[in-house]
């Protein structure tokens, strides 16, 4: 009667450090980072062009991409949504800080610009800000106002 078989408790609400890697950089909702904003001040918030009711239409803007699902966001038509195109059809000469390429991470990532128009339908300006999309985070780039960035 002695020695009865010890029964093992299952680690119920513990998390496995390799589940915590995981999934650690699953996001629902895009993130939006403007570290490393363009020095070309055609497309830069320096733009004597960018006033406050286009920077208080950015801010606008991004939080309406912020708050929404990225799978509901990747899906809405390039208009209200995002558009990505390869980097060689972006006519301008700009480019991130070059802080940018310092991490291999981001420097091994997808050519491809993601385009997101400022006012959906380009009413009342054809206006863009662009960057990268990596990992569901948004590396702002830049803002230019006059649709000449690509074509």
């Amino acid at each position: 009667m002695g020695d009865k078989p010890k029964i093992k408790k299952k680690d119920k609400g513990k998390i496995k450090k390799e589940d915590i890697e995981k999934r650690s950089f699953e996001f629902t909702h895009i993130k939006i980072n403007y570290s490393f904003i363009t020095t070309n001040k055609k497309y830069s918030f320096d733009n004597k062009s960018c006033d406050d009711k286009h920077r208080s239409a950015f801010l606008k803007r991004m939080i309406e991409i912020s708050i929404m699902d990225f799978l509901k966001l990747s899906a809405l038509p390039k208009e209200s949504g995002f558009e990505q195109i390869e980097k060689k059809q972006v006519s301008a000469s700009v480019d991130f800080q070059p802080l940018f390429y310092d991490n291999a991470f981001r420097k091994t990532s997808s050519e491809k610009i993601t385009i997101f128009r400022l006012y959906p339908n380009n009413n009342p300006i054809p206006a863009r800000f662009f960057g990268k999309m990596i990992n569901k985070v948004f590396y702002l780039m830049g803002i230019e106002l006059e649709h000449k960035l690509y074509k």
